[in-house]
């Protein structure tokens, strides 16, 4: 299931307040987003990617969606640090530097996804909001 959000934001072209729609999903275990934004003054503006979205985008999808976290019992260290080794081409340094049990914080769609490729790792990870 896709994470959709509508704010609104100043055209990328010409600057005019419009309303863009924004979203993350995940499609064969790949972290998908988009960026739609239907600008009176220049057109649908389509923008998509996979992996994080670009700092500024993604700030918006923590702002509109809030921050979430990934729980990993600490006894899942090993093989799970293989895993976001493996999925966001940590160096062994900034694996090392991940605190348990709250391994991870983003997007929720973000969190899912790591889930998924835990669980494929044999790891028990779950999601959780932050408050």
């Amino acid at each position: 299931m896709a994470i959709n959000q509508t704010i609104q934001t100043a055209c990328p072209f010409c600057g005019k307040k419009n309303m863009a729609s924004m979203g993350q999903s995940i499609v064969s275990l790949r972290l998908r987003w988009y960026r739609t934004t239907a600008c009176t003054s220049c057109g649908n503006i389509e923008e998509d990617d996979s992996g994080f979205p670009e700092p500024k985008y993604r700030e918006q999808f923590l702002e509109v969606g809030g921050t979430w976290r990934l729980v990993i019992d600490p006894k899942f260290k090993v093989p799970f640090l293989k895993v976001i080794r493996n999925c966001l081409g940590l160096s062994l340094a900034e694996a090392a530097a991940i605190r348990f049990p709250h391994a991870f914080m983003g997007t929720k769609k973000e969190v899912e996804w790591l889930v998924l490729l835990s669980a494929a790792a044999g790891v028990d990870a779950k999601v959780e909001q932050m408050k």
